[in-house]
C-alpha cells in the first residue's frame, strides 16, 4: 500500500466509526428506583450493608447516619447508640439490560426507619416507622411486627470490605 492510500484509509475508518449512540445501551437514569413521598432522604446517608433476596426478587440496602455507620463498623457487640438512624430500603429487582445476568433496583417496596434515642434513664428507646406503597406513605404496623423488624434491623452488620 502506498503512502498516498494510508490517509484515505484512515479517513474512511474515522468516518465509519462515527455513528450515533447505540440504542441497545442507551444511558438513562434508573428513575424506577427513586424514593418519593418520604420526609427524609435515606439515599444521602452512608451504606452500611446490602443484599438480595432471590426468592421474592428484591434487594436491599441499609443506610445510616454517621453515628450509626461509625458504630456498625467498630462495635458489633452492643446496640446502636442514641442519635443513630438506620434506613432499610427494599426494592423490587429487575434485569439490567446493560449487563447480562445483572439485577438492578426497580420500584421501591418499603422503607423502614429506625431511630435510637436516650429514654433518660440510661436506656435506649427505638422509634420505628415503615413506609410502603407508591408513592411511599407511612404504613400501619402493629407492635409485634415493629418489634420483630427492630430486632432484624439491629441484627444487620456492616459489610466487610477488603
Amino acid at each position: 500500500m502506498s503512502h498516498l492510500h494510508l490517509p484515505i484509509v484512515a479517513m474512511l475508518l474515522v468516518l465509519t466509526s462515527c455513528q450515533g449512540p447505540n440504542a441497545r445501551v442507551a444511558s438513562k437514569l434508573n428513575s424506577d428506583a427513586v424514593l418519593t413521598g418520604l420526609p427524609m432522604k435515606p439515599l444521602q446517608s452512608m451504606v452500611i450493608t446490602s443484599g438480595v433476596n432471590r426468592e421474592d426478587e428484591t434487594m436491599f440496602s441499609l443506610f445510616g447516619n454517621s453515628r450509626a455507620v461509625q458504630h456498625a463498623r467498630t462495635d458489633v457487640k452492643q446496640t446502636y447508640p442514641a442519635g443513630s438512624q438506620l434506613f432499610l430500603v427494599i426494592w423490587r429487582s429487575q434485569e439490567d439490560i446493560r449487563w447480562f445476568g445483572g439485577r438492578i433496583p426497580a420500584a421501591p417496596k418499603t422503607v423502614e426507619v429506625l431511630g435510637m434515642r436516650d429514654a433518660g434513664n440510661g436506656q435506649l428507646e427505638p422509634s420505628y416507622i415503615r413506609y410502603a406503597g407508591s408513592p411511599l406513605k407511612e404504613a400501619a404496623t402493629n407492635v409485634n411486627q415493629a418489634n420483630s423488624r427492630i430486632e432484624y434491623l439491629l441484627s444487620l452488620r456492616a459489610a466487610v470490605m477488603p
